[in-house]
């Protein structure tokens, strides 16, 4: 019941870190629950998670494919993401949550979405002497990309992932990553 009221930053980032790389399931066998899934390298979040939610039991390593993931087969964690509009297959299906009320909510959600989604990277610009150029990039629905754009404050395009239903954004330029990162990750307890 970790999750029954969103009070704080914390529950809203795992929140949107879980609408980003969580995986709800509905087995025929009637058993429900939640998977998250990560590469190896990002192991120690997945721990960050498991501690947060005082979850004790060892994650699950893949070798073949260099992953770690968490199950939890529990009923009331199910339901308690189904009413936060977290569904099973929701990668094409994710809407923006209406249930985060404060700005601030928004943006602790809009973090933890991106940091199971997003990317931050950099590029040099040859023509201009090998200048560094940074570049924030998400993938998602439209929906959830149209929300977080409003906070990226530009008028960067969302595009379609070829032969995909999916979306991405990109913000480039040094000044507006920089301010947009600061936004997102000002004061982050995660």
């Amino acid at each position: 019941n970790i999750f029954s009221t969103l009070d704080t930053e914390e529950k809203c980032y795992w929140l949107g870190f879980i609408a980003a790389d969580g995986c709800l399931f509905e087995y025929n066998n009637g058993s429900v629950g939640l998977t998250i899934g990560l590469n190896k390298q990002d192991e120690e979040h997945l721990k960050k998670f498991q501690y947060y939610i005082e979850d004790k039991r060892p994650l699950y390593k893949r070798e073949t494919t260099n992953s770690v993931s968490l199950t939890i087969k529990q009923r009331e964690l199910y339901d308690l993401l189904y009413s936060y509009e977290l569904r099973p297959k929701k990668s094409l299906t994710l809407s923006f949550p209406n249930f985060l009320i404060t700005e601030e909510q928004k943006r602790w959600w809009i973090r933890g979405y991106i940091d199971g989604d997003g990317s931050l990277s950099i590029s040099y610009n040859k023509d201009r002497n090998n200048y560094p150029v940074l570049m924030v990039g998400v993938v998602g629905t439209e929906d959830v990309l149209n929300h977080i754009k409003y906070y990226m404050n530009t008028e960067a395009k969302l595009y379609k992932k070829k032969n995909q239903q999916s979306f991405s954004i990109t913000l480039q330029g040094n000044h507006k990553v920089y301010k947009f990162i600061n936004w997102v990750y000002n004061d982050a307890k995660i």
